[in-house]
């Protein structure tokens, strides 16, 4: 859904940033629906540029205005987890299919040289995995 609003950011005149002073990534972001508390600094590292031609900036705005011609969209996420973003995106782009999340389905594929693979792209926040954790059914 961030990158869905990237292009409001712009609209706005919040994206690309006029330059970086202190505190200015916790400017708060209404409007985002399906996510509350939102700040400049929840979103993709590609609207922290100051280049208002930024290619990938705009090669995201881009890719995720096609996301609604697809047939389907897969996210590494799960329905209990993020049901108020799935919501939101249900009228914005075609079926959205959660599958996630990939690592738990990842291991359970009975293939030996599987094992040895992480499919994350980055270390993962402990603090989150706390916050996951309480969410999860039991």
């Amino acid at each position: 859904m961030a990158y869905l609003r990237n292009q409001h950011l712009i609209d706005r005149g919040l994206a690309p940033l006029k330059g970086i002073s202190d505190g200015y990534l916790d400017t708060k972001v209404d409007r985002v629906p399906g996510m509350s508390d939102m700040r400049l600094r929840d979103f993709s590292s590609w609207i922290r540029t100051t280049d208002g031609n930024d290619y990938v900036l705009h090669f995201t705005i881009y890719e995720a205005q096609r996301a609604s011609m697809a047939t389907a969209v897969i996210l590494n996420t799960f329905d209990d987890l993020e049901r108020p973003v799935l919501e939101a995106l249900a009228p914005i782009v075609p079926p959205v299919y959660p599958i996630g999340p990939l690592d738990l389905l990842f291991h359970a594929i009975p293939n030996p040289q599987l094992k040895s693979m992480n499919i994350r792209l980055r270390k993962e926040d402990q603090n989150l995995a706390k916050g996951k954790a309480a969410v999860l059914p039991h």
